[in-house]
């Protein structure tokens, strides 16, 4: 049933994320939803394997719905973020930005009150802080990609 749950959540995600208007160009999308990727995944096996801070559930399909979190909900939730993030003002991107890394670690609260991770040394503050560093090395990354096509384009 968790599964299910999951995958429909990932759908929604992921037609959401296609349909809604974007504010950044197909290539930036591109660009970003991959550099999100590897460091969402990257964050995630840094967690699970080399600190060992978490456990993952050896059953199959909650192994699924955590392979699903950090491969999809995660990166897309961000990806929509960033288009969102150009237009709105300053105190409005804080406070997206807030509400955005609020909607991880509540994804992240499921899966560790599902049993789908496990908790070994670790509190949800830290998730809060690695979230938060994820989503602005990613947002930085993104404004350098902005400033160099915008300075090939001047040339």
């Amino acid at each position: 049933m968790k599964l299910w749950i999951a995958i429909t959540v990932c759908l929604i995600l992921t037609i959401t994320n296609i349909v809604m208007r974007k504010r950044l160009s197909v290539l930036e999308n591109l660009l970003s939803l991959m550099v999100i990727e590897f460091i969402a995944t990257s964050y995630f096996a840094i967690l699970v394997v080399n600190l060992s801070v978490w456990k993952i559930d050896q059953q199959m399909n909650n192994y699924i719905i955590f392979l699903l979190f950090e491969v999809i909900v995660a990166p897309v939730l961000i990806l929509i973020f960033y288009n969102v993030f150009l237009v709105a003002s300053k105190l409005n991107k804080l406070l997206l930005m807030i509400l955005k890394v609020s909607i991880l670690c509540a994804i992240e609260y499921l899966l560790v009150h599902s049993g789908v991770i496990t908790f070994q040394g670790w509190q949800y503050w830290q998730s809060f802080l690695g979230y938060l560093i994820m989503m602005c090395l990613g947002g930085l990354l993104l404004i350098a990609f902005r400033i160099v096509t915008l300075r090939e384009g001047n040339n």
